[in-house]
């Protein structure tokens, strides 16, 4: 009697979440790059792809972006500083200009990964640090106790703002410490300087862009609410023709991305029905 072949349907489905896997990565990858200090205006915020909302009772001078990771690069510096998801928050200015920029990271790292951090951020600021910093102490490993300073933190200074990197605890076993890393106007003691009173709005080009945190606004002519996690509640009804122009308009502003959707559905389905047609084939035999 003759073993009857296993269909590779398994294999196939390998290559579909490989294929998913490759394309998903690539997506990833666009998390917005803070430039200095080319990026670091009002305008050049928005420009490099941030996008942040009001905060409750500061409307006149903050904005933050939650859940976000973000990458830092210093001028022309080859080597970019790597900023995971978190909180980061934007103060502005009487003139609009940038008061500070401040990112609480969520994501705790280990020891050995803080070192390495804390240690490519001296070379990326390299000529510029007025503060060497330190790892932080290690007291107790099995409750990630761990002993940390302000003067722990690595300090640059570059033109009129001042940088810092370092760490707070996380207080978790294997990875006790939450990165944080701040841009500060080195003027911002100065109580001569005048107070920022008017509410903050999006800069030139950007006035489509509510910075409500309770109204989503992704393009140009599109308004909706948010829901109380931060995820899009139910849109208004689309008017005759609209989804088909959004598409259009989002073909056009991410080729690479629209395409990539429409790669996925073309691959499954081939998949799919290439999955079907040997299964049936090799039941017939």
């Amino acid at each position: 009697m003759t073993t009857p072949r296993v269909p590779p349907v398994p294999l196939l489905a390998i290559l579909l979440m490989a294929c998913m896997a490759g394309l998903g990565s690539k997506a990833s990858a666009a998390d917005p790059v803070l430039r200095f200090p080319d990026g670091i205006t009002w305008k050049g915020i928005f420009d490099s792809g941030f996008r942040p909302k009001h905060v409750s009772r500061l409307e006149h001078r903050t904005c933050e972006s939650k859940e976000q990771a973000f990458v830092f690069q210093l001028g022309d510096h080859s080597e970019k500083l790597d900023l995971d998801r978190g909180l980061l928050t934007f103060e502005l200015k009487a003139d609009n200009g940038i008061r500070m920029i401040w990112h609480q990271s969520r994501v705790p790292v280990s020891m050995n990964e803080g070192e390495r951090r804390l240690e490519q951020f001296r070379r990326i600021m390299k000529g510029h640090i007025t503060q060497e910093g330190q790892m932080p102490v290690m007291l107790d490993e099995a409750t990630a106790t761990v002993l940390i300073e302000r003067h722990f933190d690595v300090g640059a200074i570059v033109g009129n703002y001042s940088f810092i990197y370092g760490f707070d605890p996380s207080f978790t076993k294997g990875t006790p410490l939450i990165p944080h890393f701040y841009i500060v106007w080195r003027e911002t003691m100065d109580t001569s300087l005048p107070i920022r009173k008017k509410e903050v709005t999006p800069p030139e080009g950007y006035e489509w862009y509510s910075l409500d945190p309770k109204i989503d606004t992704p393009a140009p002519g599109i308004r909706r609410p948010m829901s109380e996690t931060g995820s899009l509640a139910v849109a208004e009804r689309p008017r005759p023709g609209a989804q088909k122009k959004r598409l259009e308009t989002q073909e056009a502003a991410d080729p690479s991305g629209f395409n990539s959707l429409w790669m996925i559905a073309v691959i499954g389905g081939a998949l799919i029905v290439a999955a079907i047609a040997i299964t049936r084939r090799f039941r017939k035999a």
